[in-house]
């Protein structure tokens, strides 16, 4: 729009009402645009959020009803009372891969910070996935202190949450 009206006054052009454009009028088109096209800005927005927000339900919807991999069983009472997580003889197995990762013996205690590093398809992102409840060890013993709280930013970030049931 601003090429236009500049082309306008300049002479470069003719269109519209470009001939009886002036400076003052030139400047208030360009100034009042932002704000004429401010809604169809914030349809757009919108549009996309909601996009986002349904690829996203749609990713969720796929981890729930891969009832295999949910974990079902788990002890809420740690050996120690300063453990956060215990994990003893662990194993995980996927469907037609086999074993992934085990056996581990894992114990993090409260307030410890942990990093865990590795090659490309040593099973880190498994082990995360273990460790926050995503996924059930198929062999071993996992517990986990009721309360305790973690946080993990995983390779593709995605929304989580836990039932009680």
């Amino acid at each position: 729009m601003a090429m236009y009206v500049g082309f306008g006054l300049l002479g470069y052009i003719e269109y519209g009402p470009s001939p009886a454009l002036t400076l003052f009028s030139g400047l208030a088109v360009l100034l009042l645009a932002p704000e004429f096209f401010q809604p169809l800005r914030t349809l757009s927005q919108h549009y996309h959020d909601r996009a986002a927000a349904l690829g996203a339900a749609e990713s969720v919807v796929n981890i729930l009803n891969q009832a295999t991999l949910v974990s079902k069983q788990r002890s809420l009472t740690p050996l120690s009372h300063r453990s956060a997580i215990e994990l003893a003889a662990v194993c995980v197995t996927y469907p037609g891969r086999g074993q992934v990762i085990g056996p581990i013996n894992l114990t993090i205690q409260r307030g410890e910070v942990v990093v865990l590093s590795g090659a490309s398809g040593s099973g880190k992102s498994t082990l995360l996935a273990l460790l926050a409840g995503f996924i059930a060890p198929s062999a071993g013993e996992y517990s986990r202190q009721e309360d305790s709280h973690f946080a993990w930013l995983d390779q593709q970030p995605s929304l989580a949450w836990q039932f009680d049931r």
